[in-house]
């Protein structure tokens, strides 16, 4: 290891090495690993999302299920940032899909208990078809 790789916080470490690292609870490594993937994963759930409040929610569920769950990455699918952002991603889509059911359910519940309006006045205005053919 060369003393500039000694100098980083994750040694030089890969994307790879450090779940593997995650997985046995190293706080260092998943500080390393965040530093180095948080930008992109916010960047990505923010463009799906776009409010940035949610947006930064989203990323912190994302990188605490990465520490719960560091030990499920298999690199023989593919780089560990891959893993993490497509992680990112659905839960970003699980997230509009959750907030459009919560819509949907407001809206219908609503609907449900609103009274349908009346115009009294417009119904005791109106003539029964009945009559008006009587009197003409």
């Amino acid at each position: 290891m060369s003393f500039a790789t000694a100098l980083l916080p994750d040694g030089g470490r890969s994307g790879k090495e450090l779940l593997c690292l995650i997985s046995e609870g190293r706080e260092r490594a998943f500080a390393a690993f965040y530093d180095r993937t948080a930008s992109r994963v916010l960047g990505l759930v923010r463009r799906i999302l776009v409010d940035p409040a949610q947006s930064e929610k989203v990323t912190q569920e994302v990188f605490f299920a990465a520490w719960q769950e560091a030990a499920r990455f298999d690199p023989d699918k593919g780089t560990a940032v891959a893993w993490l952002l497509t992680r990112a991603h659905r839960r970003a889509i699980d997230w509009v899909r959750a907030s459009q059911a919560n819509r949907d359910r407001d809206r219908a519940v609503g609907i449900d208990d609103l009274e349908t309006s009346r115009d009294d006045v417009a119904e005791k205005a109106e003539i029964p078809r009945s009559v008006r053919t009587m009197a003409g």
